[in-house]
C-alpha cells in the first residue's frame, strides 16, 4: 500500500473530531456552495451530457478544492481526514487511468473517455434480486448477462440466504457476500 493510504487510515483515528449531521446538513453543503458559484457550476436540463471542456476542467478544479477545504469524513471514528494540495496532486499523478477487469476472453481494459470519443462506452447492469432465494438470484443475473450490451454486472445484495438474514458487520454478511460472488461466478460460466 502507498505512504498516503497509511497516512490516510493513520488520520481516521486522529483527524479533527465532527458528529456526522453537521458535516453532512453544515460544512459540506455550504463549502460546496461556494465553490459552485466560484466555479459558475450550473446544470442545463436541455444538455444532459455535459461536453464543455471549460465546465469539466471547473468540476475539476472545484472537486480538488473541495477535498482540500473539506476533506474525507470516517462515519466510524466521526473523523474528518485532511489532505495538503501537494498530497491530492501526488493522488492525481500516481493514480492508475486504465483498469482491467475480469481475465482471459472476459477481460475489458476501462480508460478514461471524451467527448465524441470512439472508443466502446461500457455498461454494467447490476445484477441479481433484492431475494433470500438463492436460484431465484442466479437466474436473474443470467438472464442480465445474456443481454448483448451487457459488458459486466453489478451484484444487487441478497437479503440472506435461506433463513440466515444479511446483516452488517456479522459473519451472516460474510457468509452472505460470499455466496453472492458464488452466484455472480456461477451464472457467468
Amino acid at each position: 500500500m502507498g505512504r498516503l493510504l497509511w497516512e490516510a487510515i493513520q488520520r481516521s483515528t486522529t483527524g479533527p473530531i465532527m458528529r456526522e449531521d453537521k458535516f453532512e446538513t453544515e460544512l459540506f453543503p455550504s463549502v460546496l456552495a461556494d465553490l459552485q458559484a466560484k466555479y459558475k457550476i450550473e446544470w442545463d436540463p436541455d444538455e444532459p451530457v455535459m461536453i464543455d471542456p471549460g465546465m469539466a476542467d471547473a468540476v475539476f478544479q472545484a472537486g480538488k478544492e473541495l477535498l482540500l477545504e473539506v476533506g474525507l469524513y470516517c462515519k466510524n471514528t466521526k473523523r474528518i481526514i485532511k489532505f495538503t494540495q501537494e498530497e491530492i496532486e501526488e493522488a492525481i499523478c500516481s493514480a492508475r487511468h486504465e483498469v482491467t477487469l475480469g481475465r482471459d476472453r472476459q477481460a475489458i481494459t476501462l480508460s478514461p473517455r471524451a467527448p465524441g470519443d470512439a472508443q466502446h462506452p461500457y455498461t454494467f447492469f447490476p445484477a441479481g434480486a433484492l431475494t433470500k432465494k438463492v436460484e431465484l438470484y442466479k437466474y436473474h443475473a443470467m438472464s442480465v448477462m445474456q443481454e448483448p450490451t451487457c459488458d459486466g454486472v453489478i451484484p444487487i445484495p441478497l437479503y440472506g440466504v435461506g433463513e440466515l438474514r444479511n446483516i452488517a458487520d456479522t459473519p451472516a454478511q460474510t457468509l452472505v457476500c460470499l455466496t453472492e460472488a458464488r452466484i455472480i461466478s456461477e451464472a457467468a460460466s
